[in-house]
């Protein structure tokens, strides 16, 4: 969400709001990658809704996310390796 002060009719006094990087070779914008923990929540999530249907998307994440914190460091670590190869990826396009 910006905010936009106008003092003259050219010249901005306050600004506020989220900064995108943005490539300007390929000229796109460069996304922030996702977390490992939400790359597993997005791994995760379809399979739990279809055994807890009843369950609400939010009620799903917060699930998984416990689970998250549950798991050992050796199947967070591909989670993680996961994420540096999407990274990896997403930089060389």
């Amino acid at each position: 969400m910006w905010e936009v002060f106008l003092v003259d009719s050219n010249v901005v006094d306050n600004k506020s709001g989220q900064l995108t990087a943005y490539d300007l070779i390929s000229n796109r914008v460069i996304k922030k990658p996702m977390s490992a923990s939400a790359l597993f929540v997005q791994d995760h999530r379809a399979q739990f809704l279809t055994e807890n249907s009843k369950t609400s998307l939010e009620d799903a994440t917060v699930q998984i996310e416990e689970l998250w914190k549950t798991l050992s460091e050796e199947e967070k670590l591909k989670y993680e390796e996961k994420l540096l190869k999407t990274w990896k990826d997403t930089i060389s396009k």
